[in-house]
């Protein structure tokens, strides 16, 4: 304890401040009390001023300990702050969320990060090159995983050392026309290299497209791996394909296959078809071209087959490998417009094994459809078909139209009144007594959608969801169409009333068994959507919160709904 009067500073040195004897009479200060009662004389006057005159350099003195103090106390607060700081990172070492990340998680979030897919095949601008050249640079060279590589060793670890982050490679052929000698080539080569050799044994996911004749050596380079393909997707020019000969017989584990030739050689495509005669786990195509020119492909195995921009020269190829396709998706796309002016088409009757239809069509101005989809459906037979879907042209709005007398005879011939489980009539014109009767050959259908249409060029607004499709779709106490009816889809202009509505969906539900329920959206087409009434919502609600309906009204999305 340091002596009375003085304030310690120092434990260690034992500084200490004297304090000022000034503070330490109390009884000055009750003599300038007793001056201001008594307004004592000159004596008392004189003292004071002596006292007054030894103040300053006491403030003095108090201020310079306080000045130095002040300093002091800055300095350590200062350093104090900067500890905390310290304390605080070192804690944040220890104990990030990132760090207590499981490597399968980091790996999971590190997937997302791989460059995006070529959107475009124009040829690239002059002016464009050297950016478009510099992005290929960085997609072949795993740009986003090198950059996450750099934050820190244990995700260095994660992106180079993980396989599975290097197994997509993606190709924008029009960067690979630069000579063979010149330096970016070869970096391209060495980049392409370096990636396929981080995927080690991994499955690979191949992406390439472009346009013109570009150099064939990334081509090359990736057929020598085709033995760890489990997808291929190429959109080039047919004559580049020629340069994957050597996958052929070299493709144990391709399972899905895409080929957009952007121009049609049907010698060269009969060739690339046969390099891809032999894959035993092939499950999924996607042909765009000559159909003729994919007969080598081992069709009996597929599980979904696309092929699209069909056109009269087609068609004949497509129903032959139909007879193939066993238990299988099939989709196709409709040159419409093309096709029909090549009509009669004289197609050859066809039995087909397969389980879904999808149809959709492009480039047609509408009615000319009915004709194709006649001479189509008069020569199938499909004695397996679960599911029916046809959509009309996304391209150019307008709708296909359904040939009653030959669909009706399919849905008939090929035994869907005990088979068809999911009809889909998205932007197709059918006349309501024609959907109804349709509709009375199938009791054991699931799923079923259908769709008003606006107007278009030389195509009026078409009206099918009315007063008169709820009721016939509402069931009754004899009877009941589509009785089996677990799902229903509206994408509608609005032209029924609630009460319908409301109708229709409470008998529905009650049908619902305990396990399940039944759903219906209404989906608005846009400038259509109005208001339900208060009751109607009342009603809806309680069915929902009964878990009887489940039901959504949104307006239309053609990227979800189409």
């Amino acid at each position: 304890m340091p002596p009375a009067g003085e304030i310690s500073l120092c434990a260690v040195c034992d500084s200490v401040f004297k304090q000022s004897d000034l503070l330490s009479c109390p009884s000055r200060s009750v003599g300038l009390l007793e001056i201001l009662r008594t307004n004592s004389g000159h004596r008392d006057a004189t003292a004071l001023r002596a006292l007054i005159s030894s103040l300053p350099a006491e403030l003095a003195r108090y201020d310079k300990e306080i000045g130095r103090l002040d300093v002091l106390f800055e300095t350590l607060t200062a350093d104090r702050s900067a500890l905390q700081k310290f304390y605080d990172q070192c804690i944040g070492v220890l104990d990030a969320p990132i760090r207590r990340l499981p490597k399968e998680v980091i790996i999971e979030i590190f997937s997302f990060c791989n460059e995006s897919t070529v959107t475009s095949h124009d040829p690239i601008p002059p002016s464009m090159w050297a950016h478009e050249a510099q992005k290929e640079l960085r997609r072949v060279a795993g740009g986003p995983l090198v950059a996450l590589s750099q934050v820190s060793t244990h995700w260095r670890e994660v992106a180079l050392g993980t396989p599975l982050l290097w197994s997509r490679i993606t190709l924008d052929l029009r960067c690979w026309e630069l000579p063979a000698t010149s330096f970016a080539h070869q970096q391209m080569i060495r980049l392409l290299d370096l990636a396929l050799a981080r995927s080690q044994q991994t499955p690979l996911a191949i992406e390439v497209s472009g346009i013109g004749q570009c150099h064939p050596v990334a081509l090359q380079h990736l057929a020598l791996v085709s033995s760890r393909w489990r997808s291929a997707n190429f959109v080039v020019e047919c004559d580049m394909l020629r340069h994957l000969s050597k996958v052929a017989g070299n493709l144990p584990l391709l399972e899905t296959l895409r080929i957009n030739a952007l121009t049609e050689n049907m010698e060269t495509l009969l060739e690339v078809g046969k390099f891809f005669s032999q894959a035993p786990r092939l499950r999924t195509v996607d042909f765009c071209g000559p159909l003729v020119a994919v007969g080598d492909l081992p069709l009996e195995q597929l599980g979904c087959c696309t092929y699209s921009g069909l056109g009269p020269e087609d068609l004949v190829p497509l129903l032959l490998h139909m007879r193939r396709l066993v238990n299988s998706e099939l989709h196709i796309q409709l040159n419409c417009r093309t096709i029909s002016s090549a009509l009669p088409l004289h197609l050859p009757p066809v039995v087909s094994p397969i389980e879904q239809l999808n149809i959709c069509s492009v480039d047609h101005g509408g009615i000319e459809s009915m004709a194709v989809l006649g001479e189509l459906f008069a020569a199938l037979t499909l004695p397996a078909m679960e599911r029916l879907h046809l959509y009309g042209a996304s391209d150019s709005g307008h709708p296909l139209y359904w040939p009653h007398a030959e669909g009706s005879a399919l849905l008939l011939r090929s035994g869907s009144q005990t088979a068809l489980q999911s009809l889909v009539l998205h932007d197709v014109v059918i006349a309501e007594c024609d959907l109804l009767e349709c509709l009375g050959q199938l009791p054991t259908l699931k799923y079923l959608f259908i769709s008003d249409h606006t107007a278009v060029v030389n195509t009026p607004a078409h009206h099918l969801i009315t007063d008169t499709l709820l009721q016939r779709l509402t069931p009754q106490p004899a009877t009941s169409l589509v009785p089996h009816l677990a799902v229903a889809d509206f994408k509608t202009l609005g032209r029924f009333s609630d009460d319908v509505l409301v109708a229709f969906a409470v008998q529905r539900s009650l049908l619902a068994s305990a396990e399940s329920v039944f759903e219906c959206a209404l989906l608005w087409i846009p400038g259509s959507t109005r208001e339900a009434s208060p009751r109607t919502c009342e009603v809806l609600s309680s069915l929902v919160a009964s878990g009887r309906l489940m039901f959504t009204g949104r307006m239309y999305d053609p990227e979800i709904d189409s």
